[in-house]
């Protein structure tokens, strides 16, 4: 669908910064250096800073978070109990004696 542009954004370039600018947009294929350079910075923008989520997806996000976060508290918890059983010395009477 076509959606009426009607805001502008300018930066300035040096002459080889414009001869670079547009062998890479006829490289790509554009119809014109406006479009490749709205297309190439759109696409980084997206890329590289995807939008933020949505208020149903944050609550599944952190419901997420908080699941593997009570996993990781219990699998801690066991493995405190493990060390703590580990290190009581042993008492007498512990160790079985063979048979005579």
């Amino acid at each position: 669908m076509y959606q009426i542009r009607s805001r502008l954004v300018n930066f300035r370039v040096s002459e080889q910064e414009l001869e670079e600018l547009k062998a890479a947009a006829a490289l790509h294929g554009a119809r014109c250096l406006s479009d490749f350079a709205r297309t190439t910075i759109l696409a980084t923008a997206v890329r590289e800073c995807p939008p933020a989520p949505t208020n149903g997806a944050l609550d599944d996000l952190l419901a997420g978070f908080d699941r593997r976060l009570s996993a990781l508290e219990a699998a801690l918890r066991r493995l405190n109990g493990t060390f703590d059983h580990a290190l009581v010395p042993p008492q007498p009477g512990d160790y079985l004696k063979p048979d005579d």
